[in-house]
């Protein structure tokens, strides 16, 4: 009885401190698994004596920095501050993690912005990139100085993005998004010609990030993601100053190409060359989207990506550590924004090519879950006649991705405000938002039926709100529809359809969509109404029927059929909506959504299912995605 009693306690000590957020890999971890996950957290955790001041949090971990001890550098956005921790922060199970973590920080860095991407020269002063504003110059650890702002053109007014440093000549180089700006190690601009060197000039067309390669094969290029273009730009100066001489353009990637490069970071490893590139898989409707890093040889061939995506904090902070010591080639990753932040450590060789794992909020023990990556795997004896199941490859706190086939498809929702109170409803608004893509670049399957239920603590009531007739928005253009019927406009948002006219390749069109309230047979639905000017005008009515359940975790749900004309028309591949509005009727306020924040008293925070879809394509192909949010208590 006695060692059930200790094998118990033991158990829940042990979950207890899984639970407290930082989270360490069994000595007989797969190469690509992290070394470490590194999540600061609020004092009172006996296992992290020392943290990063104020607060015991990192809050917006948008740079990161290597030094050559091997202490990493975090950038700390909203804290205007740059934090430093030992290479072993942690690491280890306890009573080792975390004792030696935080080392000290670079306070008050631009207290107007904050400090993002970080370089070091090899005196190890540290350059930081105040946030689209400057880069400033402060000494070595552990004094610093005020730090002094790098003078010239093309900093300050063409807001850069990114900052590295050649150890050998001194020399900065500063991404200043239409070219890269060069300095001396004084803060004076390289001169080419009787005029400041800018590299890539006529070529970059939106960058962000810089790595400045160290490796014999590519010693002196310039690695610069271009948002303008979604490729990694490589620059030799040595070769042509103006024109890359190379690029990588992430068709070797699962989806075929870099997503987004917008607010990327790049790192290059000194020895063994390879290039890690930080890419956004969800750009257009998540507030923390998730992030993948993909891994390239020198040559720029494809070698995988490392094992967990990211929470990307617009930007994240990705180093290499190449120094000189025992922990050379290890490739530090942050995650998160303001909520869950952290940083992965990767041993060197990491890439992998199976399907990428959730974040760190979803690993085992780390308060999330990966039931739906476990539930969504296809038994290795299944038939071949049988349609495989969905591969989850993307499953964060506020979107998902799954892939079917050759078919993506990335799902998200959010709410807004966060911050509610907990006995009694306030107005939010909820965005939904899907994407639909193929890993090949084929046409994906034509999307025939949605569903969205909503949580049951979210009320939609549209008492008082005038109902849209269908005629009035049905033809007719964006500002034609809002004319007739603003007063029942309930939502607003996006969409892209892919377009193909007889005879003609197909082409994408885009354009607003509304969303009212309306009624059909004495039954509410909304009206979500699709409008595009190119090349020529057409409008398209998608009808939301409305039904309300008295049981389950889901209270409202919105069902629609795409229109034949329609689906006649074109393949709708992504939507982006947001529902909110406020409004009076009979002398009160009143919103058309509604939500608490019901955590016990006590507990300040909750984690619930905010929305779940459902998606009915042709062949026959159904994906179903569950999506989960936080709320915190309002005082």
């Amino acid at each position: 009885m006695r060692m059930r009693v200790l094998r118990r306690r033991l158990a829940i000590a042990t979950l207890a401190l899984l639970a407290l957020g930082t989270s360490a890999v069994p000595a007989q971890a797969a190469p690509s698994d992290p070394l470490f996950v590194f999540s600061p957290i609020r004092p009172g955790n006996p296992f992290t004596p020392v943290l990063p001041p104020p607060g015991g949090t990192l809050n917006g971990p948008c740079g990161l920095g290597v030094d050559s001890t091997g202490h990493y550098y975090v950038s700390d956005y909203y804290r205007h501050a740059v934090d430093v921790f030992d290479q072993n922060a942690g690491y280890g199970p306890p009573p080792q993690f975390g004792m030696i973590a935080y080392i000290t920080q670079v306070p008050d860095v631009d207290p107007l912005d904050g400090p993002c991407g970080l370089a070091f020269d090899a005196a190890d002063n540290l350059y930081v990139n105040a946030y689209h504003r400057s880069v400033i110059k402060y000494g070595p650890r552990p004094n610093f100085g005020s730090g002094t702002v790098i003078a010239g053109a093309g900093v300050d007014s063409t807001h850069p993005t990114g900052v590295a440093v050649d150890p050998a000549t001194g020399n900065v180089y500063v991404n200043a998004r239409t070219h890269i700006a060069v300095y001396d190690s004084g803060g004076a601009p390289v001169m080419d010609g009787g005029e400041p060197l800018r590299i890539g000039l006529g070529s970059l067309q939106d960058g962000y990030g810089i790595a400045f390669s160290q490796h014999p094969g590519t010693l002196g290029r310039l690695y610069v993601p271009d948002a303008g273009t979604d490729t990694v730009k490589i620059y030799d100066p040595a070769v042509d100053k103006a024109a890359p001489v190379a690029e990588i353009d992430g068709s070797a990637t699962p989806q075929g190409e870099f997503v987004s490069l917008r607010d990327a970071a790049v790192a290059v490893d000194r020895v063994s060359g390879e290039v890690y590139v930080l890419d956004n898989l969800e750009p257009h409707f998540a507030e923390q989207p998730d992030g993948i890093v993909h891994v390239f040889a020198p040559g720029g061939a494809y070698e995988g990506h490392l094992k967990h995506l990211i929470r990307h904090a617009l930007p994240s902070g990705l180093a290499v550590d190449n120094t000189a010591t025992a922990t050379q080639g290890r490739v530090y990753v942050t995650s998160g924004n303001t909520d869950g932040s952290s940083v992965y450590a990767y041993p060197p060789g990491a890439a992998t090519t199976a399907p990428p794992l959730p974040t760190a909020s979803k690993l085992p023990g780390q308060g999330g879950s990966v039931e739906a990556e476990v539930e969504s795997a296809a038994p290795a004896d299944q038939p071949a006649s049988v349609p495989a199941r969905p591969t989850a490859i993307a499953h964060a706190s506020q979107g998902e991705t799954q892939q079917v086939g050759n078919m993506l498809l990335s799902v998200s929702a959010k709410l807004a405000p966060k911050k509610l109170p907990r006995d009694r409803r306030a107005p939010v608004a909820v965005s939904v938002g899907w994407k639909i893509s193929s890993t090949d670049g084929s046409e994906p399957p034509k999307l025939k039926t949605i569903g969205i239920e909503i949580n049951r603590n979210g009320i939609l009531d549209a008492t008082g709100l005038p109902a849209c007739p269908y005629r009035r928005i049905q033809p007719a253009s964006t500002s034609r529809a809002l004319a007739n019927c603003r007063a029942s406009l309930v939502g607003t948002g996006s969409f892209s359809a892919l377009v193909g006219l007889e005879g003609q390749e197909r082409y994408v069109a885009k354009g607003k969509m509304l969303v009212f309230n309306g009624v059909e047979k004495g039954k509410p639905v909304l009206y979500g109404q699709l409008y595009s000017s190119f090349p020529f005008a057409n409008s398209f009515v998608i009808p939301f029927a409305i039904s309300r359940t008295k049981r389950g975790a889901y209270g409202t749900t919105l069902r629609a059929r795409l229109p034949a004309n329609l689906r006649a028309w074109g393949n709708l591949t992504e939507v982006e909506m947001r529902l909110s509005r406020k409004y009076a009727h009979r002398g009160k306020r009143r919103s058309f959504l509604s939500a608490s924040c019901p955590t016990p008293k006590g507990v300040g925070l909750a984690i619930f299912r905010l929305a779940k879809t459902s998606f009915a394509f042709s062949g026959g192909t159904d994906v179903s995605s569950t999506l989960t949010e936080t709320c915190k208590v309002r005082r």
